[in-house]
Formats: structure tokens, sequence, C-alpha cells
């Protein structure tokens, strides 16, 4: 619709050298009125000429836009694929350290074990170690004579 009043308005416009000016209205020239007929069928010929370029020019743009779509989802699929597979190696990477985590608990848990073995054993050899000193020390008093 922008497009007929446009060339409607370019129609009734009267030009000077200096600028344009819109009068609105066609005044009436008694020696323009046999060129009405024709004026008004280079005006049709000419917004329908107009109307088939924009036609095309839409067709082409849907055509881009289709074509576009296509790219589009076509990259979105790729995307999608590349991160299903950091995602999966991630998830796989993840996994490996948990479990080598559970193996170093498991040792650590293991060492605790013996640790704690090794402590009472040693508790054992510190109190008889005590209890040998004593016996020791009595022996070497009694040699001297104290007892």
């Amino acid at each position: 619709m922008g497009l007929i009043h446009y060339l409607l308005r370019r129609r009734f416009e009267k030009r000077t050298p200096e600028k344009t000016v819109y009068t609105g209205k066609r005044t009436p020239d008694k020696e323009n009125e046999p060129e009405k007929a024709g004026d008004s069928k280079n005006m049709m010929n000419e917004v329908q000429n107009l109307l088939q370029d924009t036609n095309e020019r839409i067709d082409r743009i849907q055509n881009l836009v289709g074509q576009l779509g296509g790219v589009v989802e076509s990259s979105q699929k790729s995307i999608e694929e590349k991160v299903h597979t950091e995602g999966v190696k991630v998830y796989r990477n993840v996994q490996a350290v948990l479990a080598e985590m559970e193996t170093k608990m498991a040792t650590q848990e293991k060492l605790e074990r013996e640790v704690m073995t090794l402590k009472n054993y040693l508790k054992g050899l510190m109190g008889f170690s005590v209890v040998t000193m004593l016996i020791l020390v009595i022996f070497v008093l009694y040699s001297i004579g104290v007892f």
C-alpha cells in the first residue's frame, strides 16, 4: 500500500527547479486532459512492474531464508553432536578419577589399619622395655650391693 501511495504522490507533485512541492491535487489543465488516459496506463504499468520486482525479491529472500534455515539446522545438529561427545569424555574422565580415588582410599584404609596394629605392637614392646629396664636397674643395684 505504501508503494502505491508513493507513486500516486509522485504523480501529483508540482516540480520547481529549487524544490518539489506537493499540492495534494492536480490542477486541471485543458492541455493535459488527453494525457490522463495514457498517464494512468503508464502509472499502472509502473506499479505492476514494481509489484513484479517486489515479488521476485520476496521469492529470493524466501529462498535465502530457507537455505539459511537448513544451514542453521545442520550447524545445530553438529554442535549437539560435539557437545554430546565432550559430555561423554567428561563423564568418562570423572568415572576414571572416582575409580582411582576409590583405590587410593582403600589403600589408605589398609595402611591405617596396619599403622594401628604397629602402634599396638609398639605399645606392648614399650611396656616390655620398661619392665626389662627396671629389672636391669634392680639387677645392677643388687650386684653393687645396694640390696
